[in-house]
């Protein structure tokens, strides 16, 4: 267990507060991009390469940061396409666990734009029931909260379970059904559900 059970009941108590007065639009660029990713990856049986480099173009379409020119890049992208590609496709074929290793994850963030942010929006619109997003609001969201995860493979390993930890927990049915309520274009998991708080209440 990462935290202790009274930081952990702490912490649900915050959520289940905190998610009632949450206000979801439904009609914005960000859902309906969103969704428009996930039924990318899902039409797709077998990742190739031009899938991988489509998805991080599109990645980083939500993100302020521009994916660089291939050639100006300090790290070598096409050394590790393939290599990335095989690991896509691994995680695609995941169920019920997260396989993903560490040298997995710097492989992959070293061939998108050496960026684990970018690196979990990916695995997320390929298997968004196991991967959660990772990124700044987030971070700020656990900073918050007093829990201390590194913008790094390692941390974001550390996140994955931390997710796993807190949406395994029958209390939180009551924040996953919460922000559920609030949007009726899709059926999310109790790991987008998480995300989706942390994303929206650490935006200040």
């Amino acid at each position: 267990m990462l935290i202790n059970i009274g930081k952990l009941d702490s912490i649900l108590e915050t959520l289940k507060i905190e998610s009632k007065k949450i206000e979801i639009k439904e009609n914005t660029s960000d859902i309906t991009s969103y969704l428009c990713f996930l039924d990318y990856f899902s039409g797709i049986r077998e990742i190739k390469r031009e899938h991988l480099i489509i998805g991080a173009h599109f990645t980083y379409g939500w993100m302020p940061t521009i994916f660089g020119r291939y050639e100006n890049n300090s790290f070598n992208f096409i050394k590790h396409l393939d290599e990335s590609v095989e690991i896509l496709n691994k995680i695609k074929l995941d169920e019920n666990i997260q396989s993903l290793e560490l040298e997995d994850l710097v492989i992959l963030k070293t061939c998108i734009n050496n960026s684990i942010v970018g690196v979990s929006k990916i695995l997320h619109f390929i298997n968004p029931q196991i991967y959660a997003i990772w990124d700044s609001r987030v971070c700020r969201y656990l900073n918050n909260l007093g829990l201390k995860i590194k913008d790094s493979p390692n941390g974001y390993l550390d996140y994955l379970n931390l997710v796993e930890e807190i949406t395994s927990l029958k209390e939180y049915d009551i924040i996953h059904n919460e922000i559920q309520s609030k949007v009726k274009k899709y059926k999310m998991s109790k790991l987008r559900t998480f995300e989706l708080v942390m994303y929206i209440l650490g935006k200040n």
